[in-house]
């Protein structure tokens, strides 16, 4: 598109009626139609002639914004060249687009709040002193609100509220996980209006959110909230399953999993809803980040996938949510050519004893589809796997060449995948009560730090005692953390599932086989 067309656009826009696209202004800014630059760098208004072009002379630090809003200019151009032929009067398109855009933002408003992080003061007064704010989103009725779990802190050390209608709230944190970036609050007694919420699909042959479209953002920047208001931007999708790059790579969303979003974003929107244009929301706000190289900022969401709907869940109920763990090194950085026609993720490594080895997968595999899904990366399948569910099974099509006839060959193997270890700087939190028996706790064998013993595996099907409580029945009788528990009652226990189901029916004195050292005997005479 050549510099001279884009003067006619603009020509075209300004005769078309200026005053209807600055209208929009308190949605996307597109006041900057009829606005240009003065040769000494400054900005006037015009409605008279069309804005310069020439970028040399836009200020220092603007030109990346400016050209964002060109780009929403010539939108705008193409919809109103749609009704040419038209009276003034009769072009409605903006006007009908603020229209749907302020009742999306009157329509779900009420859904969002200020989350409100601070300490009790100790005097007689007793105030609640705020030292950092976020956004948050009701999901429930009964007063359970939504955010990111970098926004939290230490539960165990702050305290937290809610600001909702000029209105401030006692809060508690039920249950926050690093991995996904998601923590959900309750407030007793409250009754907040709840966001509709719809799932997203990624990578799909069909999915519903895509490069540009448009979403409203609302969130709570510079406090804002507690003026019974939230912040409002409109923009377009700049893509889906985006990465988020980070020095940590704390969370899953280093494999994708991110919608990117030009809506301009202040600090503080981190956990307010991404909107589509039927009001639901398809995504939480949790990135706004410089990128280096960049003077423009970039606006992620977390996308509202099937799994992340589920991690919601478990957060709802106080639980920790578990991740799936498969057993296998993916090659890096690289996308196998499986046949001409399909393209798939190569296996370096698979780890012994491993849901990948129980499946009979083996090194020089190329998996195709995960859950009849193709996959498009490394990264697309590092983040399927990295927000299924511990416990769950998936179905895995590969193709394997055949050495001895030297053709490839396509099957299906079904994998019921064990729990990931998390490593993040900070641990997850839950208030639901975990499963004691006779004082000792256990998990899977994967969800472990040390990945040297991954590479070892097990001897033979078990769970890892994670806890002991002093001078417990399971503590009096030897039992320490990191022992492994091949059996109770003489039952095999691969998971602590099956351990729990045995657990809970075991009555007296009850036997456990640890690996390495043989019987063990725990007096009791009930299941706790």
């Amino acid at each position: 598109m050549t510099i001279e067309f884009r003067r006619r656009c603009y020509s075209s826009v300004i005769r078309r009626g200026a005053t209807g696209i600055a209208s929009a202004l308190p949605f996307g800014g597109l006041s900057i139609l009829p606005i240009h630059t003065t040769a000494k760098g400054g900005w006037r208004s015009s409605v008279s002639e069309p804005p310069a072009l020439n970028f040399e002379s836009v200020p220092a630090g603007r030109k990346p914004h400016y050209r964002a809003l060109t780009r929403i200019a010539l939108f705008v151009v193409a919809v109103l060249s749609s009704t040419a032929g038209t009276n003034a009067q009769d072009e409605s398109p903006i006007a009908q687009i603020e229209s749907a855009i302020q009742q999306i933002v009157e329509r779900t408003s009420p859904s969002v709040v200020a989350i409100v992080r601070g300490r009790t003061s100790e005097n007689e007064s007793s105030e609640f002193t705020a030292y950092e704010y976020g956004t948050g989103v009701a999901i429930d009725e009964q007063g359970f609100v939504l955010t990111n779990f970098h926004l939290i802190g230490d539960p165990a050390e702050d305290e937290f509220g809610v600001w909702h209608d000029r209105r401030f709230y006692p809060a508690k944190v039920l249950a926050a996980d690093p991995w996904t970036d998601l923590a959900v609050l309750q407030v007793d007694g409250a009754k907040f209006a709840s966001i509709e919420i719809e799932t997203v699909e990624l990578n799909s042959n069909a999915p519903n959110v895509r490069p540009g479209q448009v979403v409203v953002t609302l969130g709570n920047p510079y406090q804002i909230a507690r003026t019974g208001q939230v912040a409002s931007a409109w923009g377009t999708t700049n893509g889906a399953s985006r990465l988020l790059i980070t020095q940590d790579g704390g969370t899953v969303f280093k494999y994708g999993g991110l919608i990117q979003t030009d809506a301009r974003l202040r600090l503080s929107s981190s956990g307010g809803p991404l909107l589509n244009l039927d009001g639901k929301m398809v995504g939480i706000v949790t990135s706004i980040k410089a990128f280096e190289g960049f003077e423009a900022q970039s606006s992620c969401a977390i996308a509202m996938t099937k799994d992340i709907r589920r991690v919601i869940d478990e957060l709802k109920s106080g639980h920790e949510p578990e991740f799936g763990f498969l057993g296998i090194d993916p090659e890096p950085n690289a996308v196998a050519i499986a046949d001409e026609n399909t393209i798939g993720v190569k296996i370096n490594q698979v780890l012994p004893k491993t849901p990948a080895q129980s499946a009979g997968l083996l090194a020089g595999d190329i998996v195709t589809r995960m859950d009849g899904v193709s996959l498009t990366s490394v990264e697309d399948f590092l983040f399927r796997l990295g927000t299924s569910a511990a416990g769950s099974t998936i179905t895995v099509s590969v193709q394997r060449m055949d050495p001895i006839l030297r053709r490839t060959r396509e099957f299906q193997r079904q994998c019921v995948l064990t729990k990931r270890f998390v490593a993040h700087q900070r641990a997850a939190y839950s208030t639901a009560e975990k499963f004691k028996w006779r004082g000792m706790q256990v998990d899977y064998f994967s969800a472990v730090r040390d990945r040297s013993e991954l590479l070892v595996g097990p001897p033979q099907p078990c769970v890892r005692v994670t806890s002991v409580d002093k001078d417990s029945a399971a503590w009096m009788a030897g039992v320490r953390a990191s022992d492994l528990v091949a059996e109770l009652n003489s039952q095999p226990t691969a998971d602590p599932a099956t351990f729990e189901n045995i657990a809970m029916n075991a009555t007296g004195d009850a036997a456990l086989r640890i690996v390495d050292r043989g019987e063990v005997i725990i007096a009791g005479s009930a299941a706790h």
